[in-house]
Order: C-alpha cells, then structure tokens, then sequence
C-alpha cells in the first residue's frame, strides 16, 4: 500500500508548483517533504535487502516480459479493436489513478508488473514487446548494450515498432499521443482505419522529469493522465473497445538530490553505466553501493554484476528526477486494462449547463465560478472546464479549473450534479493579456456546453 504515499507526494508537489510563491505553506510543505523522504528511505532499505537476498523479479508477479503475451496477445487473437500505450515512466501509483479516470467507461483492473533491470527505456520498452518472455536478453553491439528479443535487435522504438508491423502487418497502426490528441476526427479516422491493433506511445512523463524544468515536471506530470484519458474517449468513438495502458519503468521524483547523496563511482569494468547503476564487472566494494549479481537479477547477457546506490542515492550529480535504478517506484509498474462497458461517444444532449460569476470582469487570476446543471434524465455530468483568449475556434487556453471537492486531480475533470450549485475555481495563467471566454465543454467531443465572457481588468 506504500502506492498511496507515492501518490500523495506527487499530488503535493503538483500543490506546491501551482501555489507559486506560497511562503505561509513553506513550512507545512518541508514538514510533507521530510516524512515522504524517511519513510521512503526506511522502505527501500529493507528492499533493496530483500532484492539483495531473494534477487529479482520476485515469484509470484507478473513479469514486465510478459504483460503482452497474458494481456494484448488474447485480445489481438480474438480481433478485438485493441488500443495498447506504451506510457514512458509511468509510476504504478499513476497507473491506479489513471485506473479511477477511466472506471465510469466501464470494467478496469490494474496489475502490478516487475520491470527489467536496470530501469531505462530501451530495455523496459523492449520488455513489452511480444515473446518478449524467455527471449529477452541484453548484447553488445558497437561497445554498447542494447535488448534483444529472440534475434532481433530492439535499439529504439523504430525497431520495436519495426517489429509490430513485421508481426501484424496490415492490423496495426501506431501513432504518438500528441498526434492521436491533435488530429481532427476525420483525419483520425483515415489513419486507423482497417486496423484493429493500435500502438499509442507518448514519452511525455519522462520528457518532463528530464527536461530543463522539475518545477514544470511536478506541475503538470499529472495531466498526463488526463491527457491518456481523453486519448481513450477519442479511439473509443471509432470502436475500439478494449485498452491495455504498459510501461517502461517508474521513477523517482524529489525535490532535490540532497548533500552526500551523490555516491563515488564503483570499482569495476562497466559497460553501461548510468546514474542510478552500473552494469559489468566489479572488482571491489565502494560504500553507500550494493552489488547484485546479473544471474540473480534475472539479467540475461554478457555481464557479471549490476551495481546500484543505496537508498536514493545517484552515481553522478544533476536534477532530482530519475529512473535506471532498483527501487519500488522504479520497478514495479501498472498494466492497466479496460473493457468499455458501452461504445463512448454521446454528447451531453438533454443536459443543460450554466456558468455564472459575481461580476462581468475579473480582478484576480483566481476566479470563483458557480456551476449548475439540469437535466430530467442525467444525476451527473463530467465535463472540462477552461478559460480561452477569445471567442473563436482557434482561441487559446489560458486557464483551467484549479483544484476543488469536485475537481479529479488526475485528470482535471469538474463533475456536476443535477440541480446542485458547484464552487469551480478557474486559475488563469500570467501571461493572459486581454479579455477571456469560460467555456464548460464536453470532454468526448468538444462541445462547448455553456460560455461565459469575462473583461481583464487585472490592472484596475
């Protein structure tokens, strides 16, 4: 149950970054930080003693190379429209959140799943892919070590996407979820059609723990699972039924890699070396280090040893997100499956929304809002609600609805019950210059439900 820790330290920094300068929570937030902190360290301690002591993955799990053939491999068998993500570091405590966005859609289930050692994206990617289990297996090529499943060398995700159209031909199709996000209906549409396997791969969790901003990566890494879920809605409304949501690894995200927690590098011959392991040869002790032999760790290839930092610790200096190590957030992730209840594609017909604000300007980048709907036949409705910088199709978002009782924090969904009068705040950005329009709008298809024009006198 430790997830739920892991959960709630990520939904405090999510708190933390839209807070800004919040200097009355300072100490509140240092007090969460350090209980999260020793808690977590108690915990891997005595995992990584039991890893050290069992090895790994442990019986009894499901093993990370065989989540497609005991999951996609029966649906592919049965043509079921199958869609199945390929979510870069996607901790399981995300993948049980993600799991409660899309339980109104119908039955879903989450199994933990042991990844690979060690947790980087190539070899944990390659884990996924099919007959990965009892074939996968790390060579050298070049000077480097890459996976490998059977005979085919998976570098990349052009090889392991190589590999889906070598093996299903014409029934599969891939796309990134940016583009499943951004495509009009129609062009969606032409790009799956025939096709009853779909592959969806998005790097955008990592992308953010690695890129220039953890303050970016804490505030929005949440949305994501937003994100996944209206990619759901969209595939849904052309049939596909059934959706397995896999990852590569998890990850670990602090707020920052604290004095002595950088580890001197180990003594030995290493042919990857990463900043949360080594893998090779070693050929001595180094302290704050554990030394796991490659066999133990059910690591197939030409290496003698993996080396890792205890605790939290890294082998090299830089920013507080990381994977490529043994640890729980790192090594064990979500395999998510949905079998909608019902096809997914209705609008909100019958239902009506109103939005209201106290005055017909705003003065603070916080507006309360006040939402009600009615309807004779719907006791909830979900829906998105936003803030644009004009009134046309093309207008840009510049606000949404900050956090409240009837806001999901993993997708930012507002839901509303019939005939109750709804507290939303609307968190508009910074940069906003001119006037805004608040649109209530369906998730699934866009709709615009109600709008609410409102005049910028920030500066009155």
């Amino acid at each position: 149950g430790f997830w739920e820790a892991d959960r709630q330290q990520r939904l405090v920094e999510q708190s933390a970054a839209a807070c800004g300068e919040g200097d009355e929570a300072a100490d509140l937030l240092a007090l969460c930080r350090k209980r999260y902190r020793d808690s977590a360290e108690r915990l891997q301690s005595g995992f990584l003693i039991a890893v050290g002591r069992e090895g790994w993955p442990p019986e009894g799990v499901l093993r990370q190379t065989q989540v497609f053939d005991r999951i996609v491999a029966p649906l592919y068998a049965e043509r079921r429209k199958t869609a199945y993500f390929l979510v870069d570091a996607l901790r399981y405590e995300m993948g049980q959140d993600l799991a409660k966005a899309l339980e109104s859609l119908g039955n879903v289930s989450v199994t933990a799943a042991a990844t690979v050692v060690p947790t980087t994206t190539p070899f944990g990617m390659a884990a996924l892919m099919p007959a990965a289990d009892g074939a996968f297996r790390l060579v050298e090529e070049s000077g480097t070590l890459i996976p490998q499943v059977g005979r085919r060398s998976l570098p990349n995700s052009k090889a392991r996407m190589d590999l889906f159209r070598a093996e299903c031909g014409d029934r599969f199709h891939e796309l990134t979820l940016g583009d499943l996000l951004s495509f009009s209906r129609k062009k969606l549409q032409s790009q799956v059609q025939g096709a009853d396997f779909v592959v969806v791969r998005t790097q955008d969790i990592d992308a953010l723990g690695e890129g220039p901003s953890l303050y970016h990566a804490r505030k929005f890494m949440t949305e994501i699972l937003g994100e996944l879920r209206a990619a759901t809605d969209r595939l849904a409304g052309l049939g596909f039924d059934v959706f397995v949501f896999a990852a590569d690894n998890g990850h670990v995200l602090l707020p920052e890699v604290a004095p002595g927690d950088v580890s001197p590098a180990p003594p030995g011959t290493w042919k990857l070396a990463k900043r949360r392991s080594r893998l090779g040869s070693s050929t001595g002790s180094a302290s704050g280090t554990v030394v796991l032999p490659a066999n133990k760790m059910g690591i197939q290839g030409p290496v003698d040893d993996l080396v890792v930092p205890t605790g939290f610790r890294v082998f090299e200096k830089g920013e507080s997100y990381f994977h490529e190590g043994v640890s729980l957030q790192e090594c064990v992730v979500p395999a998510v499956l949905l079998h909608l209840r019902e096809r997914v594609g209705g609008d909100a017909t019958g239902v009506t929304v109103e939005i209201a604000y106290r005055s017909d300007r705003f003065t603070s980048r916080v507006i309360g809002l006040k939402l009600t709907m009615g309807s004779l036949a719907t006791p909830s409705l979900t829906l998105m609600v936003r803030a644009f910088d004009g009134l046309g199709p093309k207008a840009k978002v510049v606000g949404e609805a900050a956090d409240c009782d009837a806001r999901d924090p993993a997708t930012g969904r507002i839901t509303l019950e019939q005939g109750k009068e709804t507290q939303v705040p609307l968190r508009i950005g910074d940069d906003i210059q001119g006037d805004i329009e608040v649109r209530a709008l369906d998730p699934q298809t866009q709709v615009v439900l109600a709008r609410l024009k409102l005049k910028n006198a920030l500066m009155e």
